[in-house]
């Protein structure tokens, strides 16, 4: 009886390694299940450049109409309004890591198999900085020189901006991210209720996204482990954290959905959303990392975007391939995937987000 085997050279493995990867690589990404084609998704994804050659695709946002309509009294003709467009363009490019085993030997003295573990690798490393680009771009960080670590597009800080609307720090008095120096500037619900109110007197509003698994549309907030400290802990958020919790977890809305990964419970209609990876604050004179603070990420529908590139025609985001050294001797791992993600911004303004800045150090 004949078997099929399928060894490292056979023309079906790159292909399987590759598609098991990128379920790896997806699994790892703790803002996969908010990504869709809608408008109303939190993050949008345009697959044009997955289909069609390029590495830059335009996206167009039409202003609402400024002044009042007209009335029976009213000449229409030459009173015509006209329309008020602004566009943005966001670029993906590679991101791409390898391993390399330095000889036969070392392959004959371990247990495990390289190949998997340099599967596993590699999935923690792309995810890694995938998932980083998100918070990166999303909270401005400009202290960030990797570009594979942003999402290859130009981070804008809503602190330096025209206009600080978009950003909003812990203290009443502060200004800016170096300044946030005390627990009394820690991060609470009154900031969360100052987003909201932001969000909705903004033009344009931002408005809140659609998330499977919820009945109604909901901001999302990103928050690092110490700022949830400060919620739990600092006596006006600490007083009211039970009472979200337990009315957030009614139906199993949040610890039970699959596609939310770290949440915490919903607040005044903000979904509150834990990870290590939301950023230091930004020096607002040399853009350095500020020590003891994060950059908190309210968002809502079109925060950003993001886009996959195609390997060389294939349908396929993700590329593995394995190569030989040195007559066969050593063996090497490579993989990336061609993509790109970007904060919406229009007019030099973002457009579906706020950052909010606030101390935050190890308890």
């Amino acid at each position: 009886m004949s078997v099929q085997e399928f060894g490292t050279s056979h023309a079906l493995v790159p292909q399987q390694w590759s598609e098991g990867l990128e379920a790896e690589v997806l699994k790892k990404i703790s803002w996969t299940g908010l990504v869709g084609k809608r408008s109303d998704s939190l993050i949008q994804w345009k697959d044009s450049l997955s289909s069609q050659p390029g590495d830059t695709e335009t996206l167009g946002l039409r202003m609402q109409l400024s002044a009042a309509p007209k009335s029976s009294s009213d000449a229409v003709e030459g009173n015509e309004q006209t329309l008020t467009m602004h566009d943005m363009s966001f670029t993906i490019d590679e991101v791409v890591d390898a391993v390399r085993f330095k000889n036969v030997i070392d392959r004959q003295r371990v247990t495990f198999d390289m190949r998997d573990e340099a599967k596993a690798a590699l999935a923690d490393q792309l995810s890694h900085a995938w998932d980083t680009s998100f918070f990166n771009q999303l909270a401005g960080a400009q202290h960030e020189s990797a570009a594979t670590m942003y999402g290859h597009n130009t981070m804008i800080d809503a602190q330096n901006i025209t206009g600080t609307d978009h950003y909003i720090p812990g203290g009443a008095s502060t200004n800016n991210d170096e300044d946030l120096d005390a627990a009394a500037e820690n991060f609470t619900l009154a900031l969360l209720d100052k987003a909201v109110e932001r969000a909705k007197t903004l033009s344009p509003a931002i408005r809140p996204a659609r998330i499977e698994g919820f009945d109604r549309p909901l901001y999302v907030c990103f928050i690092h482990p110490y700022q949830t400290t400060s919620l739990r802990t600092t006596a006006a958020s600490g007083l009211n954290w039970q009472g979200i919790q337990t009315a957030a977890m009614q139906g199993g809305k949040v610890n039970d959905n699959p596609i939310i990964t770290g949440a915490l419970g919903v607040y005044n209609d903000v979904l509150l959303i834990e990870s290590t990876r939301v950023p230091l604050g930004v020096n607002s004179t040399t853009d350095a990392a500020v020590a003891n603070t994060r950059r908190a990420i309210f968002c809502g529908a079109q925060s950003a975007v993001m886009g996959w590139g195609r390997l060389g025609g294939s349908p396929r985001r993700f590329r593995w391939v394995e190569k030989q050294f040195d007559y066969d001797r050593e063996y090497g791992v490579a993989s990336g995937f061609l993509g790109g993600i970007k904060k919406t911004a229009f007019n030099g303004k973002p457009f579906g987000s706020i950052v909010i800045a606030t101390y935050a150090a190890a308890s």
